[in-house]
């Protein structure tokens, strides 16, 4: 029963690490998007007023 337990501890432990890695990773590509986008609408503005001028 006890390495039964020890096991389900570990488990537990790992399901909770991998949680919060897939958490970071999400995070992360949600501000590599919008940094991505933000860069694309300056280059979008700069164009359009180059092109006004």
């Amino acid at each position: 029963m006890a390495g039964e337990s020890e096991r389900e501890t570990r488990a537990l432990t790992a399901l909770t690490w991998l949680n919060s890695a897939a958490s970071l990773l999400s995070v992360s590509r949600s501000k590599n998007f919008t940094a991505r986008l933000h860069v694309d609408l300056r280059r979008q503005a700069s164009a359009i007023c180059a092109a006004g001028s």
